[in-house]
């Protein structure tokens, strides 16, 4: 993740709009204007997104250089890749869901396209192209208070009142049928970035 300063040099498309937390972000929609705001602020906003091509560029082969010096190179899952700074290329998410909260649980709608990291929980519509109004149909329904009570009914009781939701807990959240019948046969697939559940009208992940 890099910040507006640290992606000032590289050339247009080996960075991507990103989204770390959503308790920075002060509406429950994730436009150019809150992800402005989040560089305002002087968070990590924007994730490489490099290809063995990029290094044609100097600025790039620097910066690969100074990962590998510094041994990025050699974590584990940079090891696993073909190119150890090549990260898969992952669709956005439709919806942004904070799996953790006291009394609510944060629900964002991604209205700039931001990949998310595996802190947050990523909610795609299966179908696409998707109805522009189906992802925020589906975004309003989970920061109802039907929807906060289904998601807090399967989720796990931490300390000090704190409930956290596990990938497993948000694939159980049963859809009204009204809103059941709008999104079908879309449906709804909440998942992390990097890895997908079992197949079923949820999916999620870590």
């Amino acid at each position: 993740m890099r910040t507006d300063a640290e992606v000032v040099d590289l050339p247009a498309g080996t960075y991507v709009p990103a989204a770390t937390r959503l308790r920075d972000l002060d509406k429950d929609v994730l436009d150019a204007e809150q992800h402005a705001r989040l560089g305002v602020l002087g968070r990590r906003r924007w994730l490489l997104r490099l290809d063995e091509k990029d290094c044609n560029v100097q600025v790039v082969r620097d910066l690969v250089a100074d990962g590998e010096t510094d041994g990025v190179n050699q974590k584990h899952l940079c090891k696993t890749r073909k190119t150890w700074y090549s990260l898969e290329k992952v669709p956005p998410p439709d919806i942004l869901v904070g799996p953790m909260g006291k009394e609510r649980f944060r629900v964002v709608l991604n209205a700039i396209g931001a990949v998310p990291t595996n802190t947050l929980y990523a909610v795609r519509l299966r179908r696409r192209p998707v109805e522009p109004e189906l992802p925020k149909l589906l975004a309003d329904w989970l920061r109802s208070a039907e929807g906060q009570w289904a998601m807090a009914s399967v989720a796990r009781q931490h300390g000090l009142g704190v409930l956290k939701l596990e990938p497993s807990d948000l694939a159980q959240i049963p859809l009204p049928d009204w809103l059941a019948d709008r999104l079908e046969p879309s449906y709804a697939r909440p998942s992390s970035p990097y890895t997908e559940g079992d197949a079923s009208d949820f999916q999620a992940g870590r």
